[in-house]
């Protein structure tokens, strides 16, 4: 099987192959903790499945195995706290790996690269991304939102921002969101700015309480 950097990758397209390890080089040189990181969990790179690109699915970075399941026997204290430490780790400790549509090969190397990062992104999630990057009310904004910035902010430390910026104009604002600087204003009132730490200033008071995830930029 071919390894990119020591991980399998089941990615037949050599060119598609390179930029994976043009990627990989440059986080190891940016930030070689989280590359040991992304080494521990990172089990793969294969295609995603065309299902997945006809629901409109860019990339995806999955989970492999499940959450552990609590014994049907009565636990001590002691065995109940542990089992409850473990089941909060799993999403920080659990192993992925990362898939991508074959037309991506086809796309320009700065796609190729602001998608293979941001999918990444995912990959080095730690508990402490989440609580920097968590969003300013949870009326407005859902845990995948605060993921989908912890992965932009990850890409965009790798020195991969100019290409996520470029993409911009083709992702979904409600999934993928903005370039920090930029704007959000949802039609019940709210209005926020995502700063270049990733994470979202309220702006303006809403006039009344979300009652739909419509917004604009």
């Amino acid at each position: 099987m071919t390894t990119v950097h020591g991980l399998a990758c089941r990615i037949d397209n050599r060119s598609l192959r390179v930029t994976i390890g043009r990627v990989l080089a440059q986080i190891r040189q940016r930030r070689p903790s989280d590359y040991r990181r992304l080494k521990a969990r990172l089990r793969r790179f294969r295609y995603l499945p065309q299902s997945a690109v006809a629901q409109g699915l860019g990339g995806q970075a999955r989970k492999l195995g499940k959450p552990p399941v609590r014994p049907k026997r009565l636990l001590s204290l002691a065995e109940s706290a542990e089992f409850h430490r473990t089941v909060e780790a799993w999403p920080y400790l659990c192993p992925y790996e990362v898939l991508l549509p074959r037309s991506l090969a086809s796309e320009p190397t700065w796609l190729q690269c602001a998608t293979i990062a941001h999918e990444l992104g995912h990959v080095a999630l730690r508990r402490i991304d989440e609580i920097r990057r968590s969003t300013v009310d949870d009326r407005w904004f859902t845990y995948e939102w605060t993921l989908e910035l912890v992965a932009d902010w990850y890409a965009y430390g790798w020195g991969f921002g100019r290409d996520i910026r470029r993409h911009g104009p083709r992702r979904d604002v409600q999934h993928h969101f903005i370039a920090p600087g930029s704007e959000l204003t949802f039609q019940s009132g709210g209005r926020f700015r995502l700063t270049r730490r990733f994470v979202f200033r309220r702006i303006t008071q809403p006039r009344r309480p979300p009652t739909d995830p419509w917004l604009t930029v």
